[in-house]
């Protein structure tokens, strides 16, 4: 699966960038189960980055699960910068939580692959807890106004990621 998928076509520059890291590509494998189970069920995921959203933030699964059936719009064309900004900063969290329980879990003598039920359960119970509410409520594709010229396309969201980024250290 790629880092990133057509749904944000690459405005979450700085989770993208941890992403394409080896110490963050790692951590994937604590959610990896509930990605599996996942896409038992039928849920499709074009990029880590949109199941690691849906996962962390279950509104936005059925705005990307409309996305990956046709039946939905790409992110980017509708949300504004600030949506994408802080989306952007929630999923680089997340990251940086999932690496520290990697590190934790590995020091109780958890190795990458095993599964591991009460860690997957604290691993969740933490993503819901820390991370859930730090993501901008989802909206259906229907409810979004639709989108000015300017911010069809945002170029300069990677500078409005890194000055949020900024303000908040």
């Amino acid at each position: 699966m790629d880092v990133v998928g057509e749904q944000f076509e690459s405005a979450l520059v700085l989770a993208e960038d941890l992403l394409r890291g080896s110490a963050y590509r790692k951590v994937i494998g604590l959610v990896s189960p509930r990605y599996e189970r996942r896409g038992q069920a039928g849920r499709a995921y074009r990029s880590i980055i949109d199941f690691l959203i849906a996962l962390a933030s279950p509104g936005w699964d059925e705005v990307i699960q409309a996305f990956s059936n046709g039946r939905g719009r790409p992110l980017i064309r509708y949300v504004d910068r600030d949506t994408i900004a802080a989306m952007d900063l929630a999923v680089v969290h997340l990251l940086e939580e999932l690496r520290a329980l990697h590190d934790v879990y590995e020091d109780a003598g958890w190795a990458d692959g095993a599964w591991a039920p009460e860690y997957e359960e604290l691993t969740e119970a933490g993503i819901h807890l820390f991370i859930t509410p730090q993501f901008p409520a989802a909206l259906h594709d229907s409810e979004w106004p639709p989108p000015s010229v300017a911010e069809q396309m945002h170029p300069d969201a990677c500078a409005v990621a890194a000055q949020c980024l900024q303000e908040n250290v």
